[in-house]
């Protein structure tokens, strides 16, 4: 017994081609307009590490918006200027200072990427092993003079007399993590809680991890300019039950 083979009409055919390429514009526009929202506006992280314990947590996902210090388009390496600069206690997402800039395809494969997974899944990272981006806390800005004891931070600003905890100074209270350096860790290593005076130059911002004991942050790379602070951490919106402001 011969079995008939199914044809498509060429009619069907080209109707399954309009479809396609309609359904192909409607992506395309929809990636344009991420683009758009995520350089300019609105972009979603997601938290990589404990550094940022109790604040965040490893896997939770916030929104930050990039406006504020100047938007940017990842792709082209295009920089807008920004509106205000990044203050003490500022929650905000940070490039890693010893970064080395991927060439142009890769960004582009990149960009994606994260926007297929919803910014949970990144090329560069995943292939480098390491997370380029992080949420660190502003704890000094340019003119600060600032010292670590038992792990809170004292920022004198340029033209004051007198230190003021980094609490009084963001007028925020948050909780910090102290705990799980090793008895006998030498105070002159990192993370030790002890740091000695630093004087931030023109263009430099101190960062840290609001966990103390195990963050990667300035007290390991030093300052950071203005350039690799990208976005201001405003929302966590996920897990659901912890929606809510990031401070």
């Amino acid at each position: 017994m011969t079995t008939m083979k199914h044809r498509t009409s060429y009619s069907d055919q080209m109707q399954n081609r309009r479809i396609f390429a309609k359904r192909l514009r409607v992506l395309v526009i929809i990636f344009l307009a991420y683009g758009v929202i995520a350089g300019f506006f609105l972009k979603a992280y997601s938290v990589e590490s404990l550094s940022m314990t109790p604040t965040l947590e490893k896997g939770d996902i916030v929104l930050s918006t990039p406006v504020l210090y100047g938007a940017r388009n990842e792709l082209f390496g295009f920089h807008a200027p920004g509106i205000s600069k990044p203050r003490r206690g500022d929650i905000v997402v940070v490039d890693a200072p010893f970064r080395t800039r991927s060439a142009w395809f890769v960004r582009a494969a990149d960009t994606v990427v994260r926007f297929l997974s919803f910014q949970r899944i990144g090329i560069i990272d995943a292939f480098s092993g390491i997370a380029w981006r992080s949420v660190k806390r502003v704890i000094g800005v340019p003119g600060d003079l600032l010292y670590q004891k038992h792990f809170v931070y004292y920022v004198k600003p340029g033209g004051e007399p007198h230190f003021l905890t980094e609490f009084e100074l963001s007028g925020d209270a948050y909780d910090i993590v102290k705990d799980g350096i090793p008895e006998g860790w030498p105070s002159e290593f990192p993370l030790s809680g002890e740091h000695g005076e630093l004087l931030l130059g023109p263009d430099e911002y101190f960062v840290a991890g609001d966990n103390r004991s195990g963050a990667m942050d300035s007290r390991m790379y030093g300052p950071i300019p203005s350039s690799s602070i990208l976005s201001l951490v405003i929302l966590r919106y996920w897990p659901v039950g912890r929606f809510g402001p990031a401070k």
